[in-house]
């Protein structure tokens, strides 16, 4: 994906999927924002952030921790 393509998949994902009832996302935090998710998205990349899922996606156990935690930006 180009970093425009990402930038409208995470908006778009993030507007369909706000405020439904997960048990891993906690829609109250003030940290999770969709300009927080864009440059998140944007600074990854599609294919890093692709493998990161992908991760979670067979060993949630061991890879569920930490993340956005663990990204910094000014």
């Amino acid at each position: 994906m180009t970093s425009q393509q990402l930038s409208d998949e995470i908006n778009y994902m993030y507007t369909r999927n706000r405020n439904k009832y997960n048990a891993l996302v906690n829609w109250d935090s003030t940290r999770l924002t969709l300009k927080r998710l864009i440059e998140i998205g944007s600074i990854l990349g599609g294919h890093r952030l692709a493998k990161i899922l992908e991760n979670y996606c067979r060993d949630f156990k061991s890879w569920g921790h930490g993340m956005p935690d663990l990204i910094l930006w000014s």
